[in-house]
């Protein structure tokens, strides 16, 4: 009985090609895709290919805005747990292949490295900082890389009611072993970095500037901030007064979890900018300043700054955009259930417990229905004779 009829056939076409697997396989390959291979083919499909260049060029990494997240605002929560480990595994994901394909000379951070640095206490912030040099693998490229750490106001305050103090100043030089005011030189470019943290003021009173540039002549001036410096709409006087004092050739700052070109004071936005743009950064006329997007996906769009500067001013600059983690998670919200209810069903299925008793009850139902017409009919037939 179970064999005849539209139901049956139904039935057969489900055992012959197992749908509930297929979906199961299904999810779980966008799973493995979402977590793995996707970062992998960042650069084969989403990078743009790096031009030739003079190999005396020196190739910058710009990380902006990583905000790693902390634990006062939800320490024990297993969510909070979950949603912190996710950031650090995408960051740091992102940043290897990112790393390996830039294979950069300099790697600048451009502040706002802890999300709750500034309020975080000691012992937090010890372990703050060894989660950050585990998530960017400072230690093991220190040697070969040249690291530049310039601080947010969320690592030492500086923004609304969190100031800045000396011991915040001094717990970020110490823990990146770098001043907040520092000048360094790396080839034939000075690297400055522009303190406008209001009462911040570096506590390394007798650091020396680190210089790698001996053989060279330096021809490029480039100056870093954590805020925006040229933006017409918030331009702060001591902004101002930094950038006439050193005149710097282009600018790179973050905060702003954007990405836009200040020049002339306009703004250009960069969102999903592709391929390279090339400037020429020794012509002096107009400020310049590339302002990068936050590399945490909790932040909007992620991405990393890549630029190529050469001696002649020759700048190539890109942002290498990221996958959009929010939206894989939103996906996950849905799949998981959905996968869950396939796989019981796929159960049921295979002992053909749950899918032969609804078939077979839906056919004797149907039977019931259909021999009750008939004995009305002959009823009626009788009534009339």
């Amino acid at each position: 009985m179970t064999k005849r009829g539209p139901l049956g056939k139904l039935k057969r076409l489900f055992k012959r090609i197992h749908v509930n697997r297929s979906l199961i396989l299904l999810i779980l390959f966008i799973f493995v895709y979402c977590e793995f291979f996707c970062y992998k083919l960042l650069t084969h499909v989403s990078w743009p290919k790096i031009p030739e260049i003079n190999p005396r060029a020196v190739r910058i990494l710009l990380v902006s805005d990583p905000q790693l997240p902390g634990h006062m605002s939800n320490p024990t929560s297993i969510t909070a747990a979950i949603a912190r480990s996710d950031v650090d595994r995408y960051i740091k994901s992102t940043y290897h292949e990112a790393l390996h394909y830039t294979q950069p000379d300099v790697i600048i951070f451009l502040g706002d490295l802890l999300d709750e640095g500034s309020v975080a206490g000691e012992n937090e912030f010890k372990a703050y900082v060894k989660r950050f040099y585990n998530v960017f693998d400072i230690k093991k490229h220190h040697e070969e890389r040249h690291h530049i750490f310039v601080p947010g106001d969320n690592d030492i305050g500086g923004e609304g009611w969190d100031r800045a103090t000396p011991e915040k100043v001094e717990r970020f030089e110490y823990a990146f072993h770098a001043p907040i005011e520092d000048e360094e030189i790396f080839k034939f470019i000075t690297f400055d970095k522009a303190n406008i943290m209001p009462g911040a003021r570096s506590q390394l009173k007798h650091a020396q500037p680190q210089n790698r540039g001996e053989a060279y002549q330096q021809t490029v001036k480039i100056l870093l901030s954590h805020f925006p410096l040229t933006e017409p709409d918030a331009r702060r006087p001591q902004g101002d007064e930094i950038v006439r004092k050193f005149n710097p050739s282009i600018i790179f700052s973050g905060h702003e979890h954007q990405s836009f070109f200040l020049h002339d004071g306009n703004k250009q936005s960069f969102e999903m900018q592709k391929g390279f743009v090339n400037l020429n950064i020794l012509d002096h006329q107009s400020e310049k300043e590339m302002v990068l997007p936050s590399c945490n996906y909790k932040m909007g769009a992620a991405g990393f700054g890549f630029a190529v500067v050469q001696q002649d001013g020759s700048l190539f600059y890109t942002i290498l955009w990221l996958p959009p983690r929010s939206k894989v998670l939103v996906m996950y919200l849905i799949f998981i259930p959905v996968l869950l209810v396939l796989i019981n069903l796929d159960k049921a299925f295979r002992n053909q417990r749950f899918f032969s008793w609804l078939m077979e009850g839906a056919i004797d139902a149907k039977d019931k229905v259909t021999k009750q017409a008939v004995f009305t009919k002959r009823a009626q037939r009788k009534f009339r004779d």
